[in-house]
């Protein structure tokens, strides 16, 4: 058959061997072998570059207690000392304090009374002692009692709170109500299409 066919007698029979024959140093293993260090290297420096570092793989090699108490600052309630969050009424106080001076702001200082003569040490442990003299301290560290809202700013931010979550539900009973009508128009467009070619 070869014969029959002038192109292929002109093809001698060295270079037919080496059309169907593999060359010795062609290994399919080794080539990826080859494909896949490659692929490794290339993940090495993706992960390794110093321009791009994942926040939570820094958080992970640091030590959890130490390290991280010493970045993070540590706020002290300026009342008793507690631990605290942030700012209340203009200073930083913990959540109890911030209590205290919310409710008792507005009393009048004459009617409190210290049975130490107006002297006590206000900490975390002797805080509730004495409310003469934690209230004092509020005002000697600068609490603001006008940034303390009344019933009726209480009462308008409640509406505005209401009305905000009223838009906010009524908005996702819209969108619910789009995403019904469109499963419903795509469900007819393909009844439609079915019935069209099943015609």
């Amino acid at each position: 058959m070869l014969s029959n066919n002038p192109h292929w007698n002109q093809i001698s029979s060295m270079e037919f061997d080496d059309l169907f024959s593999l060359s010795n140093d062609f290994n399919p293993q080794s080539d990826s072998d080859e494909y896949s260090m490659l692929l490794d290297d290339l993940i090495k420096e993706e992960t390794s570059s110093p321009t791009e570092t994942d926040p939570y793989q820094l958080q992970k090699a640091l030590p959890d207690d130490s390290a991280h108490e010493s970045r993070v600052p540590t706020l002290e309630c300026g009342v008793c000392g507690a631990p605290a969050l942030g700012y209340n009424f203009d200073q930083i106080t913990c959540e109890s304090c911030k209590a205290f001076f919310r409710r008792n702001a507005f009393r009048d200082m004459s009617q409190l009374t210290c049975r130490f003569s107006g002297s006590c040490v206000i900490n975390i442990q002797t805080r509730r002692q004495c409310t003469y003299c934690r209230l004092k301290k509020c005002f000697d560290i600068k609490m603001r009692k006008d940034w303390i809202r009344t019933d009726e700013e209480k009462r308008i931010r409640q509406l505005q709170k209401l009305t905000k979550e009223q838009k906010k539900s009524h908005r996702l009973f819209n969108d619910h109500l789009d995403t019904l009508s469109l499963a419903i128009v795509s469900r007819k467009k393909k009844q439609l299409c079915t019935n069209s070619t099943g015609q």
